[in-house]
Order: C-alpha cells, then structure tokens, then sequence
C-alpha cells in the first residue's frame, strides 16, 4: 500500500518528508526481509518433520513457533537497519518509482542484501528440498522394491515421488524465479545504468511473489482452501459471539 502511494504522489511529494519516505522504505524492507525468513524456516520445518519426525515436536511446538515468528521480524528489522546508521540509506528510486533502501549507497550493504538475504534463503530452500525429495524417493523405492516382478513399480515410485514433491518443488521455483533477477540486478547495477523499464519489472516480478504463493497453496494442497473456510468461520463465530453478548446483558 505504501509503495503504490509512493508511485501515485511521486518524488516531489517526498521532498520536505524525508522521514516519510524513510519509514514507508524500511517497512517495506522488514516485511521482505522476513518474509525470506519465514519461507527459510517453513522450509526448514517441512525438512524436519519429513527427515527427522521424531524430533520435530521438540523443535516445532506452540511456544518455540512464536518465538520463531517475532525472532524473524526482530531480525527483519535489524537487517534493514543500517540504513538508518549510514552503511546504506533510503532515498526516492527514481527508476523504480517508490521509497525503498538506496542499492547505490553502498557496494557492501547491496551485496549483503542480493547475496546474503536473498542468495543465503535460496541455498538453504535448495538444500533442504533436494533432502525432502531424496527421502521421498527412498520411501517409495523401498516401498516398492517389495514386489520385485513388477518392473513398472520403480517407475510408478518416481511418478508418485514427483507428484509429493510438486507443491514444495513449486514454492521453490516461484521463489526462485521471482527474487534471482532482483537480486542479479541490484547487485550488478550499482552504477544505476540499467534502464527504468528492467527496474521496473525485476521489482514488480518480486513483489509479484507474494501473490502467486497464495496461489500454489490453493491449487496444491488440497486441504488448505478448507482450513482457511474454517479458520475465517472461527474468527467471524468468534466475533458474533462476543458482539451477542452485550446484547443479552442489555435485554436482561
């Protein structure tokens, strides 16, 4: 919302509202930065019950999932926070029409962020899908390594290893796909000489991330659209419940 007002009002409405364009820029930042690393630790959390089931309620259970939560917004935060201390800064990009974080300020700051915050989630989101597939695999062979005078079993366990795999395979190449030419981009235009219209789009496709999961999550698995129906249900018998209340004190 911050970044379309940005977009609409434009540069010269920033000039005497630094501080505006400062806040909208680092809300901005926290809110990818964590993002990345609530897609690093779901990850992570899928490797685990997978690979590792019988710990994954030790490490994943309600207490331990809140604090992973406000830990990645915490460090959201102070990953953006240098440019408030002058390692980077935030300023009106010209080129991609919004309040964000100055990728020519500085060399280090822009490859900690292209390198570090975004390269580091992919290579971890890599690894620990490769191992949840690799598991996959080994289970269904094993499973049908059972019946060896079958020879359309093993291709039957690599179709059937594929089909599990399809919606973690998925979240990964969207991931991938929408933030790797952001990244290459930020990191290889530090002198600014690539034009508006590849600014423009390499950060529309990453902000585009965010709307396609929703997506993958719908289509993929089948019970998430339910668990959502019923999560909203709660919510709004929740609220009808508390709003009846005051009523029926009023009638007695």
């Amino acid at each position: 919302m911050g970044d379309s007002n940005c977009v609409v009002l434009g540069e010269q409405y920033f000039d005497d509202k630094k501080w505006l364009c400062d806040f909208v820029a680092s809300l901005c930042l926290t809110a990818c930065f964590c993002a990345f690393l609530s897609l690093t630790l779901l990850t992570m959390s899928r490797y685990i019950y997978l690979c590792h089931n019988n710990v994954y309620d030790k490490v994943f259970n309600r207490l331990s999932c809140i604090i992973f939560c406000i830990t990645c917004w915490v460090a959201a935060f102070l990953f953006q926070f240098p440019n408030f201390i002058e390692w980077g800064k935030y300023n009106f990009d010209r080129k991609n029409h919004q309040c964000i974080w100055d990728r020519t300020a500085s060399l280090s700051y822009t490859l900690f962020v292209s390198i570090g915050l975004i390269g580091g989630p992919l290579l971890v989101m890599a690894i620990c899908y490769f191992l949840i597939f690799q598991r996959i695999w080994e289970t269904k062979r094993d499973i049908y390594r059972m019946d060896t005078k079958n020879p359309h079993k093993m291709r039957k366990a690599r179709t059937e290893t594929v089909r599990s795999s399809k919606t973690l395979f998925c979240i990964f190449v969207v991931f991938f796909v929408c933030w790797t030419p952001y990244a290459i981009t930020v990191a290889l235009d530090v002198q600014n000489n690539l034009s508006t219209e590849v600014h423009l789009f390499v950060t529309l496709l990453a902000h585009l991330h965010s709307s396609v999961n929703c997506i993958i999550y719908i289509m993929g698995i089948k019970r998430f659209p339910m668990g959502v129906l019923s999560l909203c249900a709660c919510g709004s018998s929740h609220m009808a419940s508390s709003t009846s209340k005051p009523e029926k004190h009023l009638q007695g």
